[in-house]
């Protein structure tokens, strides 16, 4: 692949992809961001058997370990988020690295990244020069040790669809929902619309940075980049823009040739005549954790945002409908009041 440009280790340190200008945030347009919806299907007693209540968390919901491959990248005018797709090869979005700062990248892991000691360094850039939009475009970064505990994510071979549903994870922006860096989660998020080589996730506001991924529910692959806001942050038709990753398969395929390349660099930076990085496989498929059943209070507890409290008990849910079934031991119900059918858990 001829068109493909890598950068090693000693690199001018500048980036195009600052907080301020790249940030965004996991959500929906504000008419849908918070909503509390109760049934009035009364019990025995007289009191409510059923309650359903909406209130879609605006920046996500802490993470809590669950997208352990998702970290931050941390450059000397800028943070973004990316992901691991090898033991030692991170995606990203492109503006992160455009400007060669492979040497002063360092990868933080954690729920809390911000507050973590540097666990690795960035020795290599992998871009595609013959994209000309490099602000809707993605990176892979080699990084100078390789992590065995953070099982690397693959990359869906096909696109996604306006009304599908994706996990989206990342790390706050601001201090306005969670700490700056927190890692973040929405699930169940719709796909708003497309364009392109991009889709569009409802927002309510740029509160996330850049370079985070949406992930299918089902597998666990990777099936878009964040690049950054749409063209609003805030109200009716806020969204974000993510780079379709499907893409960038022949790109994905080389970053992953150049894992361990770590092993075969001299004190200079340069590959030891006779060696070269010994490679990786593709990721495989691995179904994410989902909080569906997860105790909550209301739904802003919840990266779905709906909780439903039933009786004795109070548990995260979703919404549900056609092609878009519940999981095991729940079933799709509609209770009066809710925005839409929700999965509730079988009796």
């Amino acid at each position: 692949m001829s068109s493909i440009r890598t950068v090693v280790i000693a690199l001018a340190v500048t980036t195009a992809c600052l907080v301020s200008a790249c940030s965004t945030r996991m959500g929906l347009p504000e008419a849908e961001e918070t909503v509390q919806r109760q049934s009035t299907d009364a019990g025995p007693d007289g009191a409510p058997s059923l309650a359903v209540d909406e209130r879609l968390p605006p920046e996500g919901v802490p993470d809590r370990g669950r997208d352990p491959a998702v970290v931050l990248l941390r450059g000397p005018t800028g943070d973004c988020s990316a992901t691991f797709v090898a033991k030692d090869v991170l995606v990203t979005s492109r503006p992160c690295v455009a400007e060669d700062v492979a040497g002063e990248l360092t990868v933080h892991l954690g729920d809390q990244p911000q507050h973590e000691p540097e666990s690795a360094r960035v020795i290599e850039i992998v871009i595609d020069e013959s994209r000309a939009a490099a602000e809707d475009d993605v990176a892979f970064v080699v990084l100078d040790a390789a992590f065995g505990t953070q099982k690397p994510l693959g990359i869906r071979p096909s696109s996604v669809a306006p009304g599908s549903r994706v996990r989206a994870v990342g790390h706050a922006s601001n201090d306005d929902g969670y700490p700056y860096g927190s890692r973040i989660l929405r699930e169940h998020v719709r796909v708003r619309g497309e364009a392109g080589p991009l889709f569009y996730l409802g927002e309510v506001g740029c509160r996330s940075l850049p370079g985070g991924p949406a992930l299918d529910q089902s597998t666990g692959q990777i099936v878009g980049i964040l690049a950054g806001p749409g063209d609003t942050c805030d109200g009716e038709g806020a969204s974000n823009r993510y780079v379709r990753i499907e893409e960038f398969a022949d790109l994905y395929d080389w970053a992953l040739s150049r894992s361990g390349l770590s092993a075969v660099l001299d004190e200079a930076g340069e590959i030891v005549e006779g060696k070269a990085p010994k490679g990786s496989s593709r990721g495989t498929t691995r179904k994410p954790p989902s909080e569906v059943g997860a105790m909550c209070t209301t739904g802003a507890d919840c990266a779905t945002g709906v909780c439903i409290l039933h009786e004795d008990r109070a548990y995260c849910s979703r919404a549900c409908g056609r092609g878009d079934r519940c999981p095991a031991t729940y079933h799709c119900e509609g209770a009066p009041g809710a925005a839409s059918t929700v999965c509730v858990l079988a009796p």
